[in-house]
């Protein structure tokens, strides 16, 4: 059964008619076309119009790039004539539109002859998908369908329109799988059936059918009611709570709120099903690698921004409250965070006003509170100003904020920018003191060609502009370590070559995605994207590979081996990916749990502070590049940070995201200071020149500074 067409088709498919068309015309033979008549496809007949071949013929010429409306019109007379010269019946659509057909090749248009065929062609097949076979059986058994608000008659062409278009199937397979639905929905004496309850018959008939593509590409994404549930009576700490959080917890995760929760369920269920590929996509649930970031795949995870590009005039009184307001739309654009660069170009003018502590308060405050309302995290790099200046004046307001626990930005800082602020004031170096022991004061260090400004981000010398990390994946090292066996560098190195090729895939994965739909990000912004490969466990693989015991040139070789062969792999593929201490933190639980559940060889433990397998699940594998066992608080931090210095040395650019060894409660604050000057001047010592690490010799060694960092002997 057909379904019918409406009373005004055109006799030829094409543009509108022509103004000067008319159906009172004689032809030549002096016939009068008004009362010529014309069979729809129907069985209808209608006044004949040449008006409307003429604008099929002239939608053809534009096809082909002609515009020649005198051509057109002696097409449609020809035709007219064609018919004039017959009789009998009236002639049918398609023997209008053949004699077109004829008209255009006799007349030397061959072109528009085929732009005239494949027009044709595709408004049959749009017909055809639309075209309800014959069921009458059916039609008076057939529910009614609840789509959104309303209620529709039920439409077997819906359902074979939508495998055409979603899942990519031919015609004859979208009818074949519609009409099976079609008989079980009739079947079943449903009344009324929405349109999630049709989606599941058209998924079980693909999967009967053996069409796992075609299932994949049109089954939706969402999730389990029971989930959202869960999610509905989960109790969320209010962001009005005036707390200051962990500052090594994931951002975000703690305050999200109902709708976050749900909609980052939903995008990182399509990340891993649609974006990553499979293999990275089961390393990834496997444990083996972890990709930070597919909950918003489409945000950068951070942003390095320089001051001064948050102003849009030179810098005055309210230039602090100008940058707030870009600040805010820039951190739209990430899942993690911003870090601002060089804020003494925004608060110079302040710095001279008679009210400046106050007002430098109140903008560390204003930065904390945005940074607490949006769940991502809003710091600050390199200062700048001249000899420290701007640094007096910022410590004492950041601890003035962390004693009355007041949300405040963290202050990421080599040691050679804070040194000359605190040399000459006591007072100073306390505050500094407790800024580090708090995670308020983040420890970073710098290369001769790098400049470490935000969590993977890496500055060139002289680059300036918007930088971002887009993506990071984190390496499982305990894995890979437990797979060589104690020892076993050059199976270590070789299994991490491989491990750094399987996280440049997901890294490629999210590149291409994060090109492919920009408009997504919503501020429109051109940066300079980088990415990051970030080492987990890093203490426990070195304890396996030493066989409980943690050898430090272990580590720095681990890490240099790291670093090289994320450069070269990522140079091959045309990306920039460096190493990272950040954006670990889901991924040590993870995978934690996972080598938990893993069978392995059982023997004697040697040393007390090896879990055991059941009880690795409970504790997270350690983060960043600390690479020591957690020791009594009586161990002199000064010996924590010189073994720590030889372990960074082989990374041009850093920071200490985790720094558990250098404070607690039982030392003296000030001592993670001295710790602080140890771990600089060690690594300096020792990381200049930067040797080119090889990938699988263990043997390879660098004397510097009289130590034999790269021995393979060295504790």
């Amino acid at each position: 059964m057909t379904a019918p067409d409406s009373s005004d088709e055109p006799q030829v498919e094409g543009l509108p008619v022509p103004p000067h068309a008319d159906s009172s015309d004689e032809s030549p033979q002096g016939f009068r076309l008004g009362k010529r008549r014309l069979v729809k496809r129907d069985g209808s007949e209608v006044p004949f119009d040449s008006g409307r071949i003429e604008g099929a013929v002239l939608r053809a010429l534009l096809a082909v790039g002609e515009d020649d409306p005198g051509f057109a019109r002696d097409v449609a007379e020809v035709v007219t004539m064609a018919l004039a010269s017959r009789s009998g019946d009236p002639p049918g659509v398609e023997q209008v539109q053949d004699l077109v057909e004829q008209a255009l090749v006799e007349m030397g248009r061959a072109k528009v002859a085929r732009a005239y065929i494949l027009y044709r062609d595709r408004r049959a097949r749009a017909r055809a998908a639309l075209t309800i076979t014959d069921r009458e059986e059916r039609e008076g058994r057939m529910p009614w369908v609840r789509a959104g608000a309303g209620t529709s008659p039920w439409s077997q062409a819906r359902i074979v329109a939508a495998l055409m278009e979603e899942a990519d199937l031919p015609r004859a397979v979208s009818e074949d799988v519609a009409d099976r639905v079609e008989r079980r929905i009739c079947d079943s004496g449903l009344a009324r059936i929405s349109t999630p309850l049709i989606r599941e018959f058209v998924d079980n008939e693909l999967m009967a059918m053996g069409l796992e593509t075609a299932l994949h590409r049109q089954g939706p994404i969402g999730i389990p009611r029971h989930d959202l549930r869960r999610l509905l009576g989960k109790t969320r700490p209010s962001v009005r709570a005036n707390s200051v959080t962990d500052p090594l917890d994931a951002p975000g995760r703690s305050r999200a709120g109902l709708e976050d929760e749900v909609a980052d369920a939903i995008l990182g269920r399509y990340s891993l099903v649609d974006m990553l590929d499979e293999r990275t996509s089961e390393l990834h649930r496997l444990g083996t690698l972890w990709v930070e970031g597919l909950r918003r795949p489409h945000l950068a995870l951070s942003r390095a921004i320089p001051a001064n590009l948050c102003l849009r005039a030179e810098p005055g009184a309210h230039s602090g409250s100008e940058m707030l307001g870009e600040l805010a739309h820039y951190l739209r654009g990430v899942s993690h965070g911003v870090v601002v660069e060089g804020l003494h170009s925004v608060l110079s003018p302040l710095l001279r006003s008679a009210r400046a502590k106050d007002r430098v308060r109140d903008l560390l405050a204003a930065m904390g509170a945005l940074s607490h309302a949006t769940g991502r995290f809003l710091d600050l790099a390199s200062p700048g100003g001249r000899g420290g200046a701007l640094l007096r004046r910022l410590l004492p307001e950041l601890e003035a904020l962390r004693q009355a626990g007041q949300a405040h930005p963290r202050l990421y800082l080599s040691w050679d920018e804070l040194s000359p602020a605190i040399a000459t004031d006591p007072e100073l170096r306390e505050q500094a003191a407790q800024l580090l022991a708090g995670g308020s004061l983040v420890p970073i260090w710098h290369g001769t060609n790098a400049r470490w400004v935000a969590p993977g981000c890496r500055r060139g010398r002289r680059e300036a502009g918007l930088l971002a990390c887009g993506g990071a994946v984190a390496l499982n090292l305990p894995r890979l370590a437990r797979q060589a066996g104690p020892w076993r560098e050059d199976l270590l190195f070789e299994a991490l070559g491989a491990g750094v090729q399987s996280a440049l895939d997901g890294i490629e994965a999210l590149d291409a995605f994060q090109r492919r739909h920009p408009a997504a990000r919503e501020d429109g912004l051109r940066e300079r994207r980088g990415f990051a490969v970030v080492p987990v466990g890093l203490a426990e693989a070195l304890r396996i590979l030493g066989d409980g015991v943690v050898r430090s040139a272990q580590g720095a070789r681990l890490l240099g081996v790291m670093a090289d062969t994320t450069k070269r792999f990522a140079d091959e593929r045309g990306l920039s990916v460096c190493v990272s201490s950040f954006f670990g933190d889901d991924a040590r639980l993870a995978m934690a749990q996972a080598d938990a559940k893993l069978p392995r060889a059982s023997q004697p433990r040697l040393f007390a502070d090896l879990p055991a397998a059941e009880a690795e699940g409970d504790r997270p594998y350690g983060a960043g590049f600390v690479a020591l066992p957690a020791r009594s608080s009586l161990q002199d931090p000064s010996e924590d940070a010189g073994e720590q210095a030889i372990v960074c040395s082989t990374l041009r650019a850093g920071a200490l995201a985790s720094n558990p060894l250098w404070v607690s409660a039982d030392r003296d604050v000030s001592s993670g200071l001295d710790a602080w000057r140890l771990f600089h001047e060690r690594r300096s010592g020792i990381s200049e020149p930067e040797p080119s690490l090889p990938l699988t010799d263990p043997g390879f060694s660098t004397d510097s500074a009289g130590d034999n960092l790269f021995s393979p002997v060295r504790s």
